[in-house]
């Protein structure tokens, strides 16, 4: 059966393997990708082509251009549609240019310290906790091709070199707004 899958980054490397893959298995997928590549990199990181290419050659695919890190967007697109699986793409990928642009590096790529970050064992444990409900999920030790590493850092130097800086939004705020928009999306669906 036909499954609606997100990928976000859908125009970079990764990213655009991913719809394909999902494509070629007769999946509708949904790209976000705002081309953050050319500012990142200037006109050699433009991923305008691989878009174009990928609209030339999927059968299901749908982009859609803005940024990941606009909030309001995001929250219609979830609005617009459920997805059954979420493909996260989207990233600053060069060391050596975050140096060049720490802050935001550090908005794309991770967004916070330990105050708002999680691993994803970390949070379904704490969504269970919230919901008071076992997850669906199971566990595979082997890393898949393609994986990174993400190291949750503490963030005292990085506020010391910006100190107007901080976390708006603390990790239980964000997954209790998730549990309750699950919820409220599970209330609708068996309310018709």
């Amino acid at each position: 059966m036909p499954k609606t899958i997100l990928v976000t980054g859908s125009s970079g490397l990764i990213g655009s393997e991913a719809v394909e893959h999902f494509d070629r298995q007769d999946h509708r997928v949904i790209g976000v990708d705002n081309n953050m590549r050319r500012v990142f990199f200037g006109p050699a990181g433009d991923t305008l082509w691989n878009l174009e290419r990928l609209k030339a050659t999927t059968k299901r695919f749908t982009h859609m251009a803005f940024d990941i890190r606009d909030r309001p967007a995001i929250e219609e697109l979830f609005r617009m549609h459920r997805f059954d699986l979420i493909v996260h793409c989207a990233a600053q990928p060069s060391h050596d240019k975050a140096r060049d642009i720490p802050l935001l590096d550090f908005e794309v790529n991770l967004g916070g310290g330990r105050e708002n970050s999680i691993s994803m064992l970390e949070a379904i444990e704490r969504i269970e906790q919230m919901t008071g409900r076992k997850l669906d999920w199971r566990y595979a030790e082997e890393a898949r091709r393609g994986d990174h590493i993400c190291y949750i850092s503490n963030l005292g130097k990085f506020q010391s070199h910006y100190p107007k800086w901080k976390i708006t939004r603390g990790l239980d705020a964000i997954l209790e707004e998730m549990v309750a928009s699950e919820r409220g999306r599970h209330a609708a669906v068996h309310s018709r």
